[in-house]
């Protein structure tokens, strides 16, 4: 046979003269006849090492195709691939692929154990292999999405004497990096650099996918620049990620900026770039630069505007501008986009956000009956915007109607269902669905603790919350010995240390397994002491609240503006303005810049006490925290000491609605405390000003407006009110009531009349809203449900 192998050869040295199809007619046949020596010898003998200068990259893929379509024992495709791996001249990764195919071939995933018998025959002969030989295993176990398994192939590694290369790295810092390891992902980076493994623009898209996801943009720019030290220039993509993790982290202008530093690097942005950026400016409030941006990028690509159009739609909605989201959505459709689940589903938010939880419930069935399968998270959408209604049995049968669609309920499915209990007042129910979750496959996250927590404080009973906290603090037994071994793990720089240890050592998969095991813990954050703060607080524990305080931060627990904010609510009730201010300091000493929300709470406190002066100052204190000019501000305090009041209020919305992060809480409790104060005129001034720039009306503040024009016989300012809680889908009380019989009074019963057929359009039962007296005097004593129309608002 090698003798023939040795015609072959001669023949392969003689092709230049040859045509191509008898070069490859020439290797088709030693291909043949390599796997007829496979299927002659139970193992990799000597007769096949003779015929290794003859073979090349192309014919041992040939082989192994072969092998693939022939009656064959597997274990001799496994043999010939690994043998090959020794060979760097054979290495190719359509070789890979081919054997990872076969790898899948077997259901039962029996080949893989298979696969592991041939590398330990391999190393009982003493035979060498390359890394090769474990990426197959590797890329297999991540098309099952068996991360464990594949990060236990890497840690198996060293036992058969064979070192990771960059590809096997990069391979196991994707698969990290898309379960969110970061403190692994780091660690096996760090490793990869004490190896001298080189790295490659792979090495630092696997790094940037997880540092983003987690928020963590510091570690970006520093691998940024390490990247660049190390002259490897970033793709589309890389800066795509790093878009996307700037937006994610609240910083769209910053990701704005890398965007245009890609056109100044010669790097074009793609639809996924122009995508992330439109994203982060919706979810941010910039609405107006995020159209600007969908205009841009319309131009460049015509039909790529499904997830554009999901983000302007969002955007909207997050915005409380939900019939400027209606209108888009029905005009992108009418050009031809097919929603898909995404869209749908966060359509179906704004709707049960709207109040139009039965437009949502219609938009769930329509949009099964056009094919779109919904998912958990479509169904937990609409579960929650039942919750908001109080319909709690329809709720119920929609998460049974979950598992009919081949889905399940997850956490987030049972956490909505509690919160919905407990601001019911169905502490008891909200707890079996709690202590039932483990038994369903669901074991409760911080969430849903937080929701049981804040349904006994709301009940006042806070020895139950404490209890269910000190559950929370109270880590499983599993992962005990990381906080009481030799090295205890307090925080997050410990557990980094030492997770690096345990990949230096070789020990990856224990650390794996370890963050796994912790990650599943439902350990209490900010929110959850928060929640107890407040409890404290408003069962008038303020000193009790100040004491837990100190002790959580003892243990290591860091406050966020939210913590302080309750408990100067807390004092401030207690009419304990001086050692609120104190916190207040201690707040900005401890290195804790007071948000919006401290401020808010100042000016809340202030407006009750009837002090409008008092609230604007703490408004201005807020506004000297934002980069604002303090001449404009010293301005504006001047013109409002001179009772240039609406002058005041333009002036600081004009500075301040462009910021990204604005916050529409002070204007909306300047305007409250104006109606507090009698200055009617001045509140809806104020008002119009609001509505003017864009800036949500909160309902509140329409409801008290309504009352102050209602008492002032303004009837007219008074419907311009009501229809703007109308057109948001704020829900109407008795204060509509009121301006009908305003409308009455002052000889307006038509204009009554049509605002009655107005919400009787949108849903309103009339017998049940409005009482019999004014149904009388307005002459509809008698509403018919047939009268109900659906067609909404004109």
């Amino acid at each position: 046979m090698f003798h023939t192998y040795g015609n072959i050869l001669q023949k392969l040295r003689c092709i230049k003269s040859q045509s191509i199809h008898d070069v490859q007619v020439i290797r088709w046949k030693l291909a043949n006849m390599v796997l007829s020596g496979l299927m002659a010898e139970q193992i990799i003998g000597p007769r096949l090492m003779k015929v290794t200068p003859f073979l090349s990259c192309d014919i041992v893929i040939s082989v192994l195709q072969s092998l693939t379509q022939s009656i064959v024992d597997t274990r001799v495709f496994f043999r010939f691939f690994v043998w090959t791996t020794g060979h760097p001249k054979f290495q190719s990764i359509d070789s890979c692929n081919v054997t990872v195919d076969m790898l899948m071939e077997d259901k039962n995933l029996n080949s893989f154990d298979l696969y592991w018998n041939v590398l330990d025959e391999f190393k009982d002969m003493k035979m060498r292999f390359s890394s090769d030989a474990f990426l197959v295993l590797m890329l297999g176990y991540q098309r099952l999405r068996n991360v464990e398994k594949l990060v236990e192939t890497f840690g198996r590694m060293k036992d058969y004497d064979c070192k990771p290369n960059r590809i096997i790295y990069n391979v196991l810092l994707n698969a990290l990096g898309k379960k969110e390891l970061v403190l692994l992902s780091l660690a096996v980076f760090n490793l990869m650099l004490k190896s001298n493994i080189s790295l490659n623009l792979g090495t630092y898209k696997a790094l940037f996918v997880v540092l983003s996801k987690c928020g963590r943009i510091e570690d970006v720019a520093t691998l940024l620049k390490d990247m660049t030290a190390r002259a490897i220039s970033p793709d589309v993509t890389l800066y795509t990620t790093i878009i996307s993790g700037l937006c994610k982290a609240n910083n769209p202008l910053k990701a704005y900026w890398v965007f245009n530093r890609m056109h100044r690097d010669g790097c074009t942005p793609d639809l996924a770039a122009f995508n992330a950026l439109l994203d982060g400016f919706c979810k941010c409030g910039m609405i107006d630069r995020a159209f600007s941006l969908m205009n841009t990028m319309k131009k460049r690509f015509p039909n790529g505007g499904l997830r554009g159009v999901s983000s302007l739609v969002d955007g909207l909605i997050r915005a409380n501008r939900f019939d400027e989201a209606e209108d888009y959505f029905r005009g992108a459709i009418e050009e031809g986009l097919e929603p898909d689940i995404i869209l749908y589903t966060i359509m179906i938010r704004g709707l049960s956000n709207a109040g139009k939880i039965r437009d949502a419930m219609k938009m769930l069935n329509d949009m099964k009956a056009k094919g779109v399968k919904p998912d958990t998270h479509c169904y937990n959408t609409v579960i929650k915007g039942l919750c908001d209604q109080g319909l709690f049995d329809e709720a119920k049968s929609l998460k049974d109607e979950i598992s009919e669609h081949n889905e399940f309920p997850n956490t987030f499915t049972y956490t909505i269902l509690m919160c919905a209990l407990c601001r019911n007042g169905q502490l008891d129910d909200a707890q079996q669905i709690f202590n039932d979750m483990e038994r369903l496959g669901c074991p409760p996250s911080s969430a849903t603790f937080n929701a049981l927590i804040d349904g006994f404080c709301k009940a006042g009973e806070l020895v139950k919350a404490r209890s269910t906290l000190h559950m929370m603090e109270t880590p499983p037994s599993t992962i005990l010995r990381l906080f009481h071994g030799s090295e205890p793990v307090h925080d997050t720089a410990s557990l980094y240390n030492w997770v690096e240890k345990m990949v230096s050592s070789g020990k990856i998969l224990n650390a794996y397994k370890e963050i796994q095991k912790l990650s599943s813990w439902a350990a209490p954050d900010t929110r959850t002491y928060n929640i107890l703060i407040d409890g404290l607080c408003k069962a008038g524990e303020v000193n009790q609240a100040l004491r837990f305080l100190d002790f959580q931060q003892h243990k290591g627990f860091t406050p966020d503006s939210v913590t302080y904010a309750t408990l100067i609510y807390g004092l401030l009730m207690d009419d304990r303005e001086t050692d609120a201010l104190k916190l207040l300091e201690r707040m900005k000493e401890g290195g804790c810049k007071p948000e919006s929300d401290v401020y808010r709470t100042f000016m809340t406190w202030a407006s009750k006490g009837k002090t409008l002066s008092a609230v604007f100052d703490y408004w201005l204190r807020y506004l000297r925290t934002l980069p604002h000019s303090e001449v404009s501000l010293r301005s504006i305090e001047e013109c409002f000491s001179k009772g240039n009041i609406e002058e005041a209020f333009r002036s600081i919305i004009e500075i301040s609605v462009d910021f990204f992060d604005f916050d529409a809480g002070p204007c909306n409790i300047f305007l409250l405390c104006l109606c507090e104060t009698s200055m009617v005129e001045e509140a809806f001034n104020a008002f119009s000003i609001l509505e003017e720039f864009k800036v949500p009306v909160f309902p509140p503040g329409c409801v008290r407006l309504i009352d102050a024009l209602c008492t002032r016989r303004k009837h007219e300012d008074a419907v311009h009110v009501v229809l703007y809680m109308m057109q948001k889908g704020y829900k109407l009380g008795h204060e509509f009531e009121c301006v009908l019989q305003l409308l009455y009074s002052c000889a307006h019963v038509n204009m009554a009349l049509e605002l009655v057929d107005r919400m009787i359009s949108t849903g309103y039962d009339m017998n049940t809203f409005v009482s019999l007296e004014t149904r009388v005097l307005l002459g509809i004593e008698d509403v018919r449900a047939d009268m109900i129309q659906d067609d909404g608002l004109p």
